[in-house]
């Protein structure tokens, strides 16, 4: 008996794509299993925030694709017992090789939230591409929104890109934070700055198109001079309503 052999069916293009940043073009391989982009390996959230007819701020929209997850919104602030709190899950556990993530937030007129995710994200082991986030987060007049997510943790070879694109109206606020651990320090012989290349960039904006910042780092431990050995990236912005 003479049999086809398997081809791979694409879905359309990742919409998250930085195969033309120069810094990744050395990891653009295909890889040998689940192709860039392929079920599972594509996640997608849409999260949007607003006041309903109550005067209550909801989690109005919710649009998930897996591995990322959100369920309801919860309200468990002190402070604020009337802020929703939503927490970003992966049922895929670490983000892995050729793995593409879009997230988008948006907090509507007046309305108001706080958004983490449930554990560090993990970035797996990475042989042959790399794994891409692209975050948009926009906040109407009067919004507020906390994003404070808990580390990120390379492996060794891990290979990311990320863009966070902020647009923040006048009269609103928002505080983001990232942090970026060196690595894993008690696995094996340790894997402190083991990973191939991290590369972030956070811009942020008003909804007019003026420029307020823009942050690029792109760090290749084993590039560097002296060899990076030991220390921890964390960068925290406030964009403050204005005066």
């Amino acid at each position: 008996m003479i049999t086809e052999p398997l081809t791979k069916e694409r879905t359309a293009r990742p919409a998250v794509d930085f195969s033309s940043a120069r810094e990744m073009a050395p990891y653009l391989e295909e890889p040998k299993a689940m192709y860039v982009g392929a079920p599972g390996k594509h996640g997608y959230l849409n999260l949007g925030f607003e006041i309903d007819p109550h005067g209550r701020c909801i989690l109005r929209d919710l649009d998930r694709r897996a591995p990322l997850i959100v369920q309801q919104e919860l309200y468990f602030d002190e402070e604020m017992p009337e802020m929703p709190c939503v927490y970003i899950l992966s049922s895929g556990g670490p983000n892995v090789d050729d793995g593409r993530y879009d997230q988008n937030i948006t907090v509507r007129k007046n309305a108001f939230a706080f958004v983490s995710t449930g554990a560090a994200t993990k970035l797996a082991e990475m042989h042959y591409n790399y794994s891409g986030l692209v975050q948009r987060i926009t906040l109407e007049e009067g919004a507020y929104l906390e994003f404070l997510p808990e580390p990120v943790i390379p492996c060794r070879h891990t290979r990311f890109i990320s863009d966070t694109c902020i647009r923040v109206a006048p009269s609103a606020t928002v505080f983001y934070s990232e942090i970026f651990m060196g690595g894993r320090k008690y696995y094996k012989e340790g894997e402190l700055f083991a990973y191939d290349i991290l590369s972030v960039c956070t811009h942020g904006g008003r909804p007019d198109g003026e420029q307020l910042f823009r942050e690029k780092f792109v760090i290749c431990p084993e590039k560097q001079s002296p060899p990076v050995s030991s220390a921890l990236w964390m960068s925290t912005m406030s964009l403050p309503t204005s005066s």
